[in-house]
């Protein structure tokens, strides 16, 4: 009997893990610039290119985790036809039974990389676009010269990185947007679990970096988020623990005429208000929705505290009311001695 059969979901779920690492090696490279004043003191450009060649490991690591998650993400679709497909060789080269009479699935001798596409499009019921396997044939041969040669003369680029990831998520993972895959990832960070933290910071700065990086039309495709239009302050990651002195101003209107916003960051749909705002030199009429700050301005944060007073004071009190609702544990009442006097 064969143990530790894999299953569709879990291969799926380790290469998402490779993509989230390859992703945050390329945001880390522009990030460490961003913080820096290179840009003051680096008149030849000298400084610039050499910090770029001492991001050439991490990069080609990178490089090779998108490979890998890529191999992975054509496995998990092969096995969710049947995962025995992925086995190779002749049977009489299958490794033996223990005493047991159970053999690891992992010892078996699986298809060759240069074979997945074949079997994939085989097997499942979409194929690969051309484009994609012409990139996945040219990733292997440059992850092999990393992996075996270490990598000289393989140049590993962080905007490459992303569009690599991208790619990879639209043509092997499409149910969701990859915000929703960063934002998985990011609440079950250990440094997040450990320190209660929200992982709204972390996201924020890292889209603003890939917004300035990519093209237009590549961060409108893959992300939802157009930069020619306004964008207004997203109610779900400006939480009230920011007390709104640093919120995100990536939400943006499903439509023109929609009362609902969009954010490309937590990838998150909710209602607010089509009014005016009560700032004369503001041109928004995009108003939060519900909650204490009901009638805030999501573009220049002005309240109109005396038009929604009345909604703001309905949802304090259903607040509260459901505070009231939830039962209490009465506090535990210490024993008496053994004596029966009081301790």
């Amino acid at each position: 009997m064969i143990r530790n059969i894999p299953t569709a979901e879990e291969l799926r779920s380790s290469a998402i893990e490779l993509l989230v690492m390859a992703w945050e090696a390329a945001v880390a490279t522009f990030a460490l610039l961003e913080d820096s004043e290179i840009e003051i003191w680096d008149t030849d450009g000298s400084a610039l290119a050499d910090y770029h060649a001492a991001q050439q490991p991490a990069l080609r690591h990178a490089h090779v985790w998108v490979h890998q998650a890529q191999e992975l993400g054509l496995k998990a679709n092969i096995a969710a036809i049947s995962p025995y497909i992925l086995l190779a060789g002749d049977p009489r080269s299958w490794p033996r039974p223990g005493p047991n009479g159970e053999i690891e699935f992992n010892d078996f001798r699986t298809i060759d990389a240069s074979d997945l596409i074949r079997v994939h499009d085989t097997v499942c019921n979409q194929t690969l676009p051309p484009d994609f396997i012409r990139k996945f044939d040219e990733a292997r041969r440059s992850r092999n010269k990393i992996v075996h040669l270490g990598g000289r003369g393989v140049a590993a680029d962080a905007t490459g990185i992303f569009v690599g990831v991208l790619e990879t998520v639209e043509s092997l993972f499409p149910q969701h947007r990859w915000a929703r895959y960063l934002m998985d990832a990011a609440l079950n960070d250990p440094v997040a679990i450990a320190h209660g933290q929200g992982a709204e910071a972390g996201l924020l700065a890292s889209f603003a970096i890939v917004a300035k990086v990519l093209p237009p039309a590549m961060v409108r495709r893959h992300f939802g988020y157009d930069k020619r239009r306004r964008s207004y302050i997203c109610l779900s990651c400006s939480t009230d623990e920011k007390d709104w002195k640093d919120p995100s101003r990536f939400a943006q209107l499903t439509t023109p005429d929609s009362d609902q916003l969009f954010c490309p960051v937590c990838a998150v749909v909710y209602d607010v208000l089509r009014e005016p705002c009560a700032e004369g030199s503001c041109r928004s009429d995009v108003l939060c929705g519900s909650g204490y700050e009901v009638g805030k301005c999501l573009l220049c944060m002005r309240v109109d505290a005396a038009r929604f007073e009345d909604q703001a004071r309905i949802w304090l009190r259903g607040r509260a009311d459901a505070l009231e609702s939830v039962p209490v544990e009465p506090p535990d009442i210490p024993s008496p001695p053994a004596d029966g006097h009081p301790a």
